[in-house]
């Protein structure tokens, strides 16, 4: 015998008694398997029925508040019994519905367990899932009739003990149907290749077993599956069919019951939007009615006529705080009373006759009545009929005594202002007439003294060159003579000025003047008093800055500001030009000087009131050039305002538009 032989004899026996053992393990692990799945296909169809179906119908009562209305409790139980069937994938299958107390709910079409030898099973079942709640229970029960598996689950909101139950038989039936495929298999391994039986028992077998493990895992995780790797036609094909069918089911029950859940959550929200609307349109009008009639009451007590309603006969319904008054009674109290009991016989007839006939012609009427110093006129408004017969008027009476008093006073005062117009028109022509003549004087003054004034200023400066420069009283006589002709050539001058505004023969011409340039020639022109009193002209005016306005006339208002600084400044003091910023058409004249007494900024500018004063060395003024400066800026459209400086000093402002 050659070693070949001895070596396959000496290997057969190990290899018939490996796959006996392959055989052995293999039935074995499938019969785990078996049972491992049929626990968790019962565990996940029964979570999907009483924790999906069944908490949604719950949850959508709870949500609906409709939990204690057993028609609609009744009517969701029902439809959960119509779905029991449908999440049934096996004729072996049955759910059956227990109370606490064990007894049968719902058995779907099953009559051979209500007998009493299924209660004592039902009594221990729903003992332990009471005990396990809210966990499920799984285990075996016996009856007459086989052995049954089942899964229990205690459903709180309802009272009920779910349970699942599926016929032993069926399962052993199974489990001895694959332990003939086992056998056969293992028969057919000895007679093949080892290794292709091992490769036919792990494809076929334990692998579709286990992808319908992680299958029914995935659905009780939620996570539906659509195909299951096992392409069999046997029953592992079928029971991969059954659970792909089933978690087509399931996820068609899910999606049905988030888009009832959103389509409940979407009508609770309109609903709460519409109540919250409503609620709030109600409360607007009812605060709204109740502001009305507020406003309504206290407008009908601040009334100060007598407002009330009343019958025509006299007899009154309501009245304000004015018409209790004068009934010497309160609101409150003066209803019922009749209004014409206490007047006189005559007058209290007249008022009854004028009320009905208003009522009866259903159109307003007026009177007035007069009592001693006393006037009244009365207002009466039909108001019509009511239902209990009652005929009723508003009538309202307001005391016109003051209104009576003020037209016979107005008419003496019309009289007495007709005469007061008559002598004021006589005023006005002799004002007229004074003006006239008062602005020919001026005007005739003015020219006959300019050029005679001129002709001795003239004469003085000759006197002063042929004079001895050494007589010193000579000198100061003649230096006196001269500044008395020129204060009063700038009196003059300043006159006309004023004179030529008032008669409108001086019309601004508005044209573009370089604002620094005119500026630095006044400070040119009054370069000898600047001098003088050693003082310093800063001209802070940006170059090339254009301003519009008469140059001639903008060029007199500066000429009299600077001559003003000058003249109640210190020696050794600064005047500034400046344009404020932010404002281009502007322009401010600063002095350091001893400034503006407050009783005299006021008067500034009016040419009635004396505001001149002598300057730090004496200097006279005409008390002319403010106010002239202001009628010149005025008609250029502008205006010239004096800032109070809290230091020592005057700031004026020239504003133009």
């Amino acid at each position: 015998m050659g070693f070949q032989k001895k070596l396959l004899i000496f290997l057969l026996p190990l290899i018939v008694l490996s796959l006996a053992l392959l055989g052995t393990w293999a039935g074995y692990q499938a019969d785990q398997q078996v049972h491992q799945y049929n626990r968790d296909y019962q565990r996940v169809l029964l979570s999907s029925f009483v924790s999906e179906r069944l908490q949604a119908y719950s949850d959508l009562l709870e949500r609906g508040g409709l939990a204690g209305v057993h028609s609609f409790v009744d009517a969701y139980q029902q439809e959960a019994f119509k779905h029991v069937r449908q999440s049934l994938s096996r004729s072996t299958e049955f759910i059956l519905i227990l109370s606490q107390q064990g007894e049968l709910v719902f058995a779907e079409d099953r009559t051979d367990v209500g007998g009493a030898q299924w209660q004592s099973a039902w009594a221990a079942v729903v003992h332990e899932a009471l005990a396990a709640k809210p966990q499920a229970v799984h285990g075996v029960f016996e009856t007459p009739s086989g052995h049954y598996h089942y899964r229990a689950q205690y459903f709180e909101p309802w009272d009920w003990v779910v349970v699942l139950a599926e016929d032993d038989a069926h399962i052993e039936h199974l489990i001895r149907r694959i332990h003939w495929a086992t056998l056969g298999i293992a028969l057919v391994t000895i007679l093949v290749l080892f290794p292709i039986a091992f490769y036919f028992s792990r494809h076929y077998l334990v692998q579709p077993i286990q992808e319908l493990r992680w299958a029914a895992e995935r659905i009780a995780r939620k996570e539906w599956t659509e195909k299951i790797d096992v392409h069999s036609k046997d029953e592992l094909g079928s029971l991969a069919r059954s659970i792909e069918e089933m978690s087509r089911r399931l996820k068609e029950d899910e999606q049905s019951r988030q888009q009832a859940e959103d389509k409940l959550a979407a009508l609770n929200a309109n609903l709460e939007r519409t109540v919250e609307e409503r609620v709030a349109e109600i409360k607007e009008t009812r605060d709204q009615l109740l502001y009305q009639e507020s406003l309504l009451r206290a407008l009908f007590n601040a009334i100060t006529e007598s407002v009330s309603i009343l019958e025509v006969d006299g007899t009154l319904e309501i009245t304000n705080k004015t018409g209790a008054l004068r009934l010497g009674e309160v609101p409150q109290t003066a209803a019922g009373k009749n209004v014409l009991a206490s007047l006189p016989t005559e007058l209290a007839e007249r008022r009854r006759n004028l009320l009905e006939t208003s009522f009866d012609s259903g159109q307003p009427a007026t009177f007035i009545e007069q009592n001693e110093d006393l006037w009244l006129e009365h207002s009466v408004y039909p108001l019509g009929q009511r239902e209990n017969g009652k005929r009723q008027v508003a009538l309202f009476s307001q005391d016109i005594t003051h209104r009576k008093r003020a037209e016979e006073q107005l008419i003496r005062a019309m009289k007495d202002l007709k005469e007061a117009n008559q002598e004021l028109s006589l005023a006005k022509d002799r004002a007229e007439e004074a003006t006239l003549l008062k602005d020919k004087f001026i005007s005739l003054v003015s020219h006959d003294l300019k050029n005679p004034l001129g002709n001795l200023g003239n004469l003085l400066k000759l006197i002063e060159r042929e004079s001895d420069p050494q007589n010193k009283t000579q000198q100061q006589l003649l230096q006196l003579g001269y500044k008395s002709i020129t204060q009063m050539n700038d009196l003059i001058r300043e006159l006309l000025a004023v004179e030529r505004f008032k008669t409108g023969q001086l019309v601004p011409k508005q044209e573009p003047i370089h604002l620094r340039k005119v500026v630095e020639e006044q400070i040119s022109r009054a370069e000898a008093d600047l001098k003088k009193k050693q003082l310093e002209a800063l001209v802070k005016v940006p170059k090339g800055l254009v301003v519009t306005a008469d140059p001639a006339l903008y060029s007199e208002v500066l000429h009299n500001l600077l001559t003003n600084a000058i003249k109640f400044s210190q020696p050794g003091q600064q005047i500034v030009f400046e344009v404020p910023e932010g404002h281009p058409n502007w322009l401010a004249v600063t002095d350091q000087g001893i400034g503006i007494p407050e009783s005299l900024q006021e008067h500034l500018f009016c040419y009635e009131v004396t505001t001149t004063r002598p300057g730090t060395q004496g200097e006279r003024g005409t008390g002319f050039g403010l106010p002239l400066s202001q009628d010149i800026l005025q008609a250029m459209g502008g205006h010239l305002v004096f800032d109070p400086s809290p230091n020592q000093g005057s700031r004026f402002v020239i504003k133009l538009g």
